[in-house]
């Protein structure tokens, strides 16, 4: 899991979180977590996309995006390289 600091980078989100699950059951039940803990602080995702298919998961709550891929789908897009202007969070 890595966390990528955004702001300076583009001007409509903060935080890109980018994980990886080893199942599509496994993605949906990460998703499931993060919306559950976030929702413990009332935060709730403006929209959440690829849940049905489980292969990549996009959970965007405008200052944070999650995207939790299958291993062959982040090494394939490597979003980690795409935004790589993005430092490192040490979280």
């Amino acid at each position: 899991t890595v966390f990528l600091d955004m702001t300076g980078v583009v001007d409509y989100l903060d935080v890109m979180c980018i994980t990886t699950g080893e199942t599509r059951i496994q993605n949906r039940a990460i998703a499931d977590c993060v919306v559950e803990r976030l929702k413990e602080y009332d935060i709730i995702p403006d929209s959440l996309q690829g849940y049905q298919s489980g292969s990549w998961i996009v959970l965007d709550y405008s200052w944070l995006v999650v995207h939790v891929m299958l291993p062959e789908i982040r090494s394939f897009y490597r979003l980690e390289d795409l935004w790589s202007e993005g430092e490192v969070l040490d979280i």
